[in-house]
C-alpha cells in the first residue's frame, strides 16, 4: 500500500470514528435518540449528562492524526480503553453495536500503522 492510500484509509478511519463516537456522545443528551442507540446498558458510564467512554472515544480519534513521536503511546492507550471497555460489556452481557464499532475501528486504526509500513 502506498503512503497515498495509507494516508486516505487512516482518514477513513478516524472519520467513521469521530462520527460514531459524537453520535454516542450526543445522543446521551437526546431522549429520541436513545430510542435507536441502545445506551440504556451505557447508564454506568455517563456523568452529569456526560457519556465518558464516548467523549474519551471521540478525544482519541480527534487527536489521532496529531500524536507525532507519542503515537505508539496514543495507540497503547487505545487499546487500553478498548480491552477495559469491551471487557466489562462481555461480563456485564451489553453488547452495544455503536461501541463495539468504535473499537473495531480504532484497533483497524491502529492495525492500519501497524502492519503496513510506509
Amino acid at each position: 500500500m502506498n503512503s497515498k492510500n495509507k494516508r486516505l484509509v487512516k482518514i477513513f478511519l478516524i472519520g467513521i470514528g469521530i462520527i460514531d463516537s459524537l453520535y454516542l456522545l450526543i445522543s446521551s443528551y437526546l431522549d429520541y435518540v436513545a430510542e435507536i442507540c441502545p445506551l440504556s446498558g451505557c447508564n454506568s458510564f455517563i456523568y452529569n449528562g456526560i457519556n465518558i467512554p464516548a467523549l474519551f472515544g471521540l478525544i482519541w480519534f480527534l487527536f489521532y492524526g496529531f500524536t507525532g513521536r507519542f503515537l505508539k503511546l496514543w495507540q497503547l492507550l487505545g487499546v487500553f480503553g478498548i480491552v477495559v471497555l469491551a471487557s466489562i460489556a462481555l461480563y456485564t452481557e451489553y453488547i452495544c453495536p455503536y461501541c463495539f464499532a468504535a473499537y473495531f475501528i480504532g484497533i483497524c486504526l491502529i492495525a492500519s500503522d501497524r502492519l503496513v509500513k510506509s
